[in-house]
């Protein structure tokens, strides 16, 4: 079953909507509109969306794994991405304190971590060590 099937058979069509296809606009438009993030992954290299949602000052909620602790520290609410309890009590959080994590987000050192210029920056610095 697909995931627009699954979504209309547990009566969830008026909270969930799928998106394909969008412009980049309309991406970006959608990200900045949304309450918060949530993330919950068992393994990842980097995290794109977690950066991109950084980027949107948006409050997360995210898997408690090494690769996020490294590039966003204190700012998610962190769950465990098997235990649907904690994960259910990481997303409350963080609608309830959407506005100061917004703020925490904005903070100068958040945002270089994120900055592009930087992590090329710090790309050519390793793959120089590396030569």
């Amino acid at each position: 079953m697909d995931v627009k099937s699954q979504i209309q058979k547990l009566g969830l069509s008026h909270r969930i909507n799928c998106l394909v296809d969008q412009s980049r606009q309309e991406m970006i438009d959608c990200v900045k509109s949304a309450s918060g993030f949530v993330y919950p992954s068992l393994n990842e290299g980097f995290g794109i969306p977690l950066a991109e949602s950084l980027a949107a000052a948006l409050p997360m909620a995210v898997s408690n794994i090494a690769v996020f602790r490294e590039l966003v520290e204190e700012l998610p609410v962190y769950f465990h991405p098997n235990k649907v309890d904690e994960m259910a009590a990481a997303m409350i959080s963080i609608t309830r304190s959407e506005e100061q994590t917004r703020q925490r987000i904005i903070r100068p050192s958040i945002q270089l971590k994120i900055d592009p210029k930087h992590i090329a920056e710090q790309l050519i610095r390793e793959y120089s060590s590396l030569l």
